[in-house]
Formats: structure tokens, C-alpha cells, sequence
């Protein structure tokens, strides 16, 4: 998440690679840390993943963000949180948001670059997917015990970063350690030498 403050106005900017099998991503805030959130906003439109949330009434001092998107199957996750402070003073003293207050708009008056680097547009697959509690990313090949399934990881630029050579249970749990940096990560599952499924997996 980037953030940004001015005027008494706190902008939020993020990708969201999860685009399909979402009901909801909403924005909240809180004055303390892990405790109190409250919802301020949601977001419109769920299958851009460049997403950006403008609070135009911040708390005077301490403001924790998080985002939390719901899936279809009720499982929730929750981002990490973002502290901005503002003084009271520029909350007195802060201008009207315009008219035309998309975020696009508000974030150019401000002189940020709003644009974010999309994430490839994916949905989420049923054999390797990022668990939303703890970002570790689970592989559920239900015939593993009988056929020889390999998997391999790639970074944004195509080169492999983790390999598993054999899938030797129906579910497992790979640790996001694996990964050295957070990211989207696509990865091929091969039967043998053929390539079986394939997608995209978010590690944060």
C-alpha cells in the first residue's frame, strides 16, 4: 500500500491481485493499532487491481488503515496495517474535497503519480492457492499419491525461483519464507513432462 497526506486528506493506493472470486473489499480504520476498526469505504469496482481510497474526514492524530477483502466462500482476509498521523490543525484548517472526487483526480492534485503496475488478471486456482490467514500458499493435488506432479515457481520476469519436483501428498502447505520477496508468483504444474494447470499466486 502507498499512502499520502495532505490538507488534512489521507489517500490509500494498492493492487489487489485477487480480481474474480471476491465479494467485497472494503477499507478501515481504526485510532489504535489492532483494535477498534471500523468501516469507512468500499470499493466500486472489484475487478480493477489498481484500487484507491480517499479519507476526507481522518481522525485528528493516530489513523491505522487496513483492507479486508471477502471472498465467495466467506473466508476473510485482512492487509497489513498503514499508520498516517495528522494534526489537528491541518483538519481545521483543510480544504473542501472537490467535486470530482475520484481518487485519480484528488492523488494528481496532490503531485503523486497515481498510476500502480497492474497485476495480471487471474482467478484463483483450485490446485495452488494463497491462504488469506496466513499467506502461506496451499497445494491440494488430490491424485498426488498416483501421479507424479512437479511444480515450479516464476518471478515477474520469468525466471524460476522454486521448484518442487514431487508432490508426494494430496495437501500441502509451502511456507511463503520460500519466497524471497513478496510479489505475484505464476506457477506450472507439470504431470510428467506435460504441462497440467497453471496460474498466479500472491505472497505477501
Amino acid at each position: 500500500m502507498v499512502t499520502l497526506s495532505q490538507g488534512g486528506i489521507n489517500v490509500l493506493s494498492w493492487n489487489n491481485p485477487y480480481t474474480t472470486g471476491i465479494t467485497s473489499v472494503t477499507i478501515e480504520r481504526a485510532p489504535v493499532s489492532d483494535s477498534g476498526y471500523v468501516t469507512i469505504g468500499a470499493i466500486q469496482d472489484l475487478k480493477k487491481p489498481s484500487q484507491y481510497f480517499t479519507d476526507a474526514n481522518p481522525l485528528p492524530g493516530d489513523n491505522y488503515y487496513r483492507v479486508k477483502i471477502l471472498f465467495n466462500s466467506n473466508l476473510e482476509w485482512f492487509g497489513n496495517e498503514f499508520l498516517i498521523h495528522v494534526d489537528s490543525s491541518l483538519i481545521t484548517e483543510r480544504k473542501l474535497v472537490p467535486s470530482k472526487d475520484s481518487v485519480e483526480h484528488l492523488v494528481s492534485q496532490l503531485g503523486v503519480k497515481a498510476d500502480v503496475p497492474p497485476q495480471p488478471n487471474y482467478q484463483i486456482s483450485q490446485y495452488i492457492y494463497t491462504n488469506p490467514y496466513n499467506g502461506n500458499i496451499n497445494i491440494e493435488l488430490r491424485s498426488a499419491l498416483d501421479i507424479a506432479y512437479k511444480v515450479v515457481f516464476y518471478d515477474d520476469k520469468g525466471q524460476e525461483v522454486l521448484e518442487i519436483p514431487r508432490v508426494n501428498d494430496v495437501f500441502l502447505v509451502l511456507d511463503k519464507r520460500n519466497f524471497q520477496k513478496n510479489g505475484l508468483y505464476r506457477f506450472v504444474v507439470f504431470e510428467g513432462e506435460k504441462k497440467y494447470t497453471d496460474g498466479y499466486v500472491s505472497v505477501y
